[in-house]
């Protein structure tokens, strides 16, 4: 069942079973519409929600007939249970855009309410990171695919009609924050003009955990069942 999606100029914030969602996106050039698409499930139980972000090659409105393309894919294929299908699945149905050049890279990723786990698939897109609350820490959320040797593993959409997907999961913890954000964050300019990069970026989280709890700063003084999301674009 969708909740909600798109990929136009959003600030928005819902929740849904054990989650609080709060998404950002200002396209390129400040168009209403863009190539980042963020799009919200459930199944019908409410035990199984699902965040998916991704990003279609290129800037502007141009894209958007692409993206609206993409999110048709991602209703047909929404009730796919495992993210490594609906990965396999996306890919298969995105392929008619590769002739023209077209790819997009995504983020897939389910959340149990019951186990408090998150599943996630993610196919050449910037790695997603995590905020310990219990331990005020932020890191990188990644599986490592030293094994897959000779095999072509979670590349973008589009790219490859013979791609596999994998995904792992990670339980999460009351308070726990989880920030999901397309390439156009870690290319903001540092200081030198540039890129901030991944680095960058967890250096900045670092320096503001405590902002990010203080109850006067809204809206992380919601109170969450179980942890927090967050989707720039």
């Amino acid at each position: 069942m969708e909740i909600w999606g798109g990929y136009e100029r959003t600030e928005k914030s819902i929740s849904v079973t054990g989650f609080d969602v709060w998404i950002s996106s200002n396209p390129y050039h400040n168009s209403p519409l863009g190539g980042d698409i963020y799009y919200i499930s459930s199944c019908g139980a409410a035990r199984i929600s699902r965040f998916s972000l991704m990003d279609i090659s290129g800037h502007g409105p141009g894209v958007s007939k692409s993206a609206k393309c993409l999110r048709t894919l991602m209703r047909k294929n929404v009730n796919t249970s495992d993210q490594t299908r609906f990965a396999r699945k996306l890919n298969d149905d995105f392929g008619m855009f590769s002739k023209e050049g077209i790819f997009a890279t995504a983020l897939l990723t389910a959340y149990d309410a019951v186990t408090d786990n998150l599943k996630i698939c993610n196919a050449g897109h910037p790695r997603p990171l995590l905020y310990r609350k219990h331990k005020d820490t932020w890191n990188v959320l990644d599986e490592s695919l030293e094994d897959c040797a000779g095999r072509i593993w979670n590349i973008p959409l589009g790219v490859h009609s013979e791609s596999s997907y994998r995904q792992f999961e990670i339980s999460l913890m009351s308070g726990d924050i989880v920030l999901m954000f397309t390439d156009a964050v870690i290319e903001l300019p540092d200081s030198t003009g540039m890129p901030i990069g991944e680095e960058g970026l967890l250096s900045l989280l670092e320096d503001i955990p405590k902002m990010i709890q203080k109850p006067s700063v809204p809206p992380w003084s919601k109170s969450s069942p179980a942890c927090h999301y967050r989707v720039m674009t």
